[in-house]
């Protein structure tokens, strides 16, 4: 029987179990996810692995990968991926990370109810995640953007906090020309869960936006005047 090893979960092993290699392919396997400092399915954990700095053993990859479900200080999340115990994307504790995770895996804006659904669904604990709560995470971190009623997008996969007026100048000056209305849209859409007529309501600011003759816009302060 194992118990209070620094490396392997308690439980009971055959007699032919060689802790010794087991430490050591645990520490190989931990010294993985350091280096990475990502959450990875098992594939990818091999190949890191396999590739990792004199790394010449010819241990089986089924072997490896029953010490990486046994190894101590390594779990996975509801999604199948790996890591470190400690990290937050794996092991999630307070309700912040558990929306991080969801947001991060599903990879595109969720209403905030969607988002508390999926949470316990998960079943990351027996805490049970309420929309209301959910909300108010979402609103207190800058890490969540607001972009349509009552949804969210993370801002590290691309999503700018602002109106739409903001989002319609951010499109411009990345464009650096002047658009048609409909591209307009088409790229602030990807940006924002709204209707098309609050996009051309907003192209209506004099203050910000210019509609050149040929019916395209630019950026009022892109003007180019005319000697």
């Amino acid at each position: 029987k194992i118990e209070s090893d620094p490396y392997i979960r308690d439980g009971w092993a055959v007699r032919a179990f060689d802790v010794t290699e087991a430490h050591s392919i645990v520490q190989r396997l931990e010294g993985v996810f350091e280096q990475n400092k990502l959450p990875m399915v098992v594939d990818d954990v091999l190949k890191a692995y396999r590739s990792a700095e004199a790394q010449t053993d010819s241990i089986a990859d089924d072997k490896i990968e029953a010490y990486l479900r046994i190894a101590k200080n390594i779990h996975s999340n509801p999604f199948g991926e790996f890591g470190l115990r400690a990290w937050a994307t794996i092991v999630p504790r307070r309700m912040t990370d558990k929306i991080y995770l969801i947001m991060k895996h599903y990879g595109k804006p969720l209403h905030f109810s969607e988002i508390a659904k999926r949470i316990n669904d998960a079943k990351f604990d027996l805490k049970v995640a309420y929309a209301p709560t959910v909300h108010n995470e979402l609103i207190l971190d800058k890490r969540y953007v607001l972009v349509g009623r009552g949804i969210y997008g993370l801002q590290e996969l691309g999503f700018k906090p602002g109106i739409v007026a903001d989002v319609i100048e951010d499109v411009l000056r990345d464009a650096d020309e002047s658009l048609k209305r409909d591209e307009i849209v088409d790229r602030v859409l990807r940006q924002r869960v709204v209707g098309k007529a609050t996009i051309h309501l907003a192209l209506m600011n004099k203050e910000r936006f210019l509609r050149l003759p040929d019916g395209r816009y630019r950026l009022k302060d892109q003007e180019v005047v005319s000697s």
